[in-house]
């Protein structure tokens, strides 16, 4: 059942917080779970809890929406993600070494966040997300960053993990071209 035009005022006019359409996109309801739910009841989930396993690395459809709009860009478009990404992992990592205040790790962890779900990186977005988050509670509350912790140091096997996929995608989208 899709939800009708004017559905959403309704309901908040009717005292509801908040309004999700169905049908339901798991994303959008983490979101809005992440948004309503006090911050101390998940400033401590672990990645390894939060990342669907069942979640692929690349979303196909995603991807192709991507190469179709960046055409013979995609490569380029490819790599600079790839470089950007790493650059982002390196100061979230710099930044975790020092007591210094989350807001770089915050900062990085959003821009990896949105650049992959941008991609259809679903696995390293979610990731990206739950570390932002968890920066933030930290940096507000002056909490514990040993979790925060924990998760970054999976960002990193989760980014091998996706550009191995993407390099293995753009060699094959190169081949197809080519014949």
């Amino acid at each position: 059942a899709n939800a009708l035009k004017g559905d959403r005022e309704k309901c908040i006019a009717a005292g509801m917080d908040d309004y999700i359409a169905k049908p339901i996109d798991q994303k959008a309801m983490a979101n809005k779970l992440r948004q309503w739910l006090p911050a101390h009841l998940h400033a401590h989930r672990s990645v390894d809890s939060w990342v669907p396993v069942d979640e692929a690395t690349l979303n196909p459809a995603a991807l192709r929406t991507v190469r179709e709009i960046m055409g013979s860009r995609f490569g380029s478009y490819v790599k600079m993600f790839l470089r950007e990404t790493q650059r982002q992992l390196d100061q979230i990592q710099e930044v975790l070494q020092t007591d210094a205040p989350l807001k770089g790790i915050i900062t990085a962890s959003q821009a990896i966040s949105s650049a992959c779900g941008q991609l259809g990186a679903s696995r390293l977005s979610y990731a990206a997300g739950l570390v932002e988050e968890q920066a933030s509670v930290c940096d507000a509350t002056g909490g514990d960053r040993s979790a925060l912790r924990q998760n970054v140091s999976r960002l990193p096997q989760l980014f091998a993990e996706l550009e191995g996929e993407l390099r293995r995608y753009n060699a094959s989208a190169a081949a197809q071209l080519a014949s």
